[in-house]
This record gives C-alpha cells, sequence and structure tokens, in this order.
C-alpha cells in the first residue's frame, strides 16, 4: 500500500512538472511570435527602403533579441541594428560559410581604408564604412551574454575583440539605384551608406546592421 501512495505521489509530481514546462513552453512560443509579428510590422512600416535591410533575417525564430534604430529620416544619420544571441552552430556555420565564398569584405582595425562612423564627417580617402557600437547595458535578468561578451573599449568600432564584421556593397558616393532612392525619399544629399553583419562564433551572436549618412 505504501509504495502504492509513493507511485501515485510520484506520478502527479511528474504530470505537474510536465503540464508546468507545457506552459513555459507555450508562454515562450507566443513571445517569439508576439516579437516576430512586431519586428516584420517595423521592417514594413520604416520608410528606409528595403533593399539596404535585405540582408536581415525576415523573422525572429528566439528570444532574445535586441533592435535599435534612428529611422528618422529628418535626421543626418540613420541606421537599424538588429542583435541575435545563442545562434546554433548549424547557422553560424552555413552563414560564415557563404560570406567566405561571396566577394564580401572583412573589417580589420588596422584596415587603413575604413573609417568607423560615429556621426562625423566623412572624409574621401575612405573606401568602406563600419558603423560604431554604442555600448549597451546587459544587466537583465533574461539577457544570456553580459556587456563585456558584446563591447570593448579597446576596438575602433566599439564591439569586442571577438567579432568578425564584414560589410556588404559598401561604396560611398556611388550614384547607385538605391543611393538615389534614398535622396529622393530624404530629399537631401546622401553621402553614402554600410550594411553588413557581424559574427561572434565564441558567444554565438549575430548583428545585422544597416546605416546612411
Amino acid at each position: 500500500m505504501r509504495l502504492f501512495k509513493l507511485i501515485s505521489i510520484l506520478v502527479v509530481l511528474f504530470c505537474y512538472n510536465c503540464d508546468k514546462n507545457k506552459r513555459k513552453d507555450d508562454f515562450i512560443k507566443e513571445r517569439i511570435k508576439a516579437t516576430s509579428l512586431s519586428y516584420q510590422e517595423y521592417i514594413e512600416k520604416t520608410n528606409i527602403p528595403k533593399s539596404f535591410y535585405s540582408h536581415f533575417p525576415m523573422t525572429i525564430k528566439k528570444l532574445p533579441i535586441k533592435l535599435y534604430s534612428n529611422d528618422d529620416l529628418s535626421r543626418d544619420f540613420i541606421y537599424v541594428m538588429l542583435f541575435e544571441y545563442e545562434i546554433d552552430k548549424k547557422t553560424m556555420d552555413s552563414l560564415s560559410a557563404v560570406i567566405k565564398n561571396g566577394n564580401i569584405v572583412k573589417y580589420s582595425d588596422k584596415d587603413l581604408k575604413t573609417l568607423v562612423i560615429n556621426k562625423q564627417n566623412l572624409e574621401k580617402k575612405y573606401i568602406n564604412f563600419v558603423p560604431y557600437f554604442e555600448t549597451h547595458s546587459y544587466d537583465y535578468l533574461e539577457n544570456v551574454v553580459s556587456t563585456k561578451d558584446v563591447y570593448s573599449d579597446r576596438t575602433k568600432t566599439g564591439l569586442s575583440e571577438n567579432f568578425d564584421i564584414y560589410i556588404f556593397n559598401t561604396k560611398s558616393k556611388d550614384i547607385l539605384s538605391d543611393i538615389q532612392t534614398l535622396r529622393s525619399i530624404l530629399k537631401q544629399d546622401v553621402k553614402g551608406y554600410s550594411r553588413g553583419i557581424c559574427i561572434n562564433t565564441k558567444k554565438s551572436i549575430l548583428i545585422y546592421w544597416f546605416l546612411a549618412w
């Protein structure tokens, strides 16, 4: 009889934990769905031409994420940055392979032809541009990385040294169709734009960016 009672208690506890885990999984799925919908709505509603961030993911599949933007087209400096965390190794390896096989510029702090954009005047001698990533706090309990995993004051870009930074088709002052599109929207001169991706394989972080000035 005692054995039967013990088994019954264990069964009840097991079922309770299963139900609790299911509710937690359902809650996380709903949050991911809601976040992805909000992200897609932002992409649809922003005034920035979609060609500039065509390399961004179309949906959000995992949390947490961070989205930083200044898409006020009345400003001289606009940008969108999406941070994704805990990216699985298969995705990281696949993305790295695509980048390595493409004609894509890899940034280095020692590259004298690349300028880190930080709301400053541009000089003609530079042919590539990357953003400066301002430090944001990672003190919340939900965060899966620390501030030092992402940022560093020892690099020109503000990112930690574990990031590989890749620049996609960036040529300031080029008369390109997308630059012309942005000029017509802004109704003012556009010196250039930059877009790309940052990969931190050690911490499984991806950062997508676009900026124009």
